[in-house]
């Protein structure tokens, strides 16, 4: 079986439900001084710790916002919204995938006015509030459907919407993108003008791990500079870990700065924790969506 899992950081009080992780002992782990206090702290609140045992810590974090084709479209930043994909002129043009599309219409239709929802944070304090907001935004999406070229679900899926299905604009994860632009491809990310959506990836020791020494070893060298320059230059996500910002490429800290300009790390809009019927409630309309 597995020793370690990285299980997103708003997902392990689910996960806790069925005791899947065991408590973290900080003192093994002496590199932990190198996380960003402010990661540190805000995992907490957001999942890292559960009945006031630590069972997750923060490994990366990465956004969800829009991508553009730069060889057809240019926006500067406080410009891009949300809502901009879904011009007429973006007919069979857009790629989305088809739950997290509730969050960022959602945030844009809130800030517009048009479904009010306290940047979404509404739809996560009861299921009785998040229906009534999700049910104005799935009439929004729907009425829009026809922008959509393709849907997308990993990674693979952004360069088949850019590169070959003709997409120009279209919300997405950063990390793919990223490595594309870094190669050269035509496309840029950025985020909007309401935040781009925030996700943190966490890592854990499973309930049952047999080799707990190698897995607190591995912890220890996660939480260097170098190994967190590893995985963000290989995966273009980002590394809470000080000191990492020193041993990027000039191309990886230059593509961080074009699509988080301006406030935008400021106006960061963070995942909250999901309570047990969230994801339920969220895949019933996700599927409404995609058979409209």
């Amino acid at each position: 079986g597995f020793d370690i899992a990285q299980p997103s950081i708003t997902e392990i009080a689910l996960h806790m439900e069925f005791e899947l992780y065991q408590a973290i002992d900080e003192n093994k782990i002496p590199n932990l001084k190198n996380l960003e206090p402010s990661f540190y702290e805000s995992s907490k609140e957001q999942g890292g710790v559960i009945n006031g045992k630590r069972v997750g810590l923060p490994y990366d974090w990465g956004t969800e916002a829009i991508t553009f084709n730069t060889d057809k479209l240019n926006y500067k930043y406080g410009d891009l919204s949300y809502g901009t994909m879904w011009e007429p002129e973006f007919n069979q043009k857009v790629t989305c995938r088809p739950h997290s599309v509730f969050i960022g219409a959602g945030l844009y239709l809130d800030a517009t006015g048009q479904v009010p929802s306290n940047r979404m944070y509404d739809t996560y304090e009861s299921e009785a509030k998040m229906r009534k907001v999700y049910d104005e935004i799935l009439k929004f999406l729907i009425s829009k459907k026809k922008n959509i070229k393709m849907f997308w679900n990993n990674a693979q899926d952004h360069q088949l919407a850019f590169l070959q299905n003709g997409c120009l604009i279209g919300q997405t994860w950063d990390g793919p993108i990223l490595t594309m632009k870094k190669e050269g491809k035509p496309v840029t990310y950025m985020a909007p003008k309401e935040g781009a959506m925030t996700w943190v990836d966490s890592m854990s020791i499973v309930k049952n791990a047999e080799n707990l020494e190698q897995a607190y070893a591995f912890l220890n060298w996660a939480y260097t500079p170098e190994a967190g320059a590893i995985m963000a230059k290989s995966t273009g996500y980002n590394s809470p870990v000080k000191g990492v910002d020193a041993l990027l490429d000039e191309k990886t800290k230059q593509g961080f700065k074009e699509a988080y300009p301006g406030n935008a790390l400021e106006n960061l809009w963070w995942y909250p924790n999901e309570s047990p019927w969230f994801v339920p409630a969220r895949t019933e309309y996700r599927d409404k969506f995609q058979a409209a």
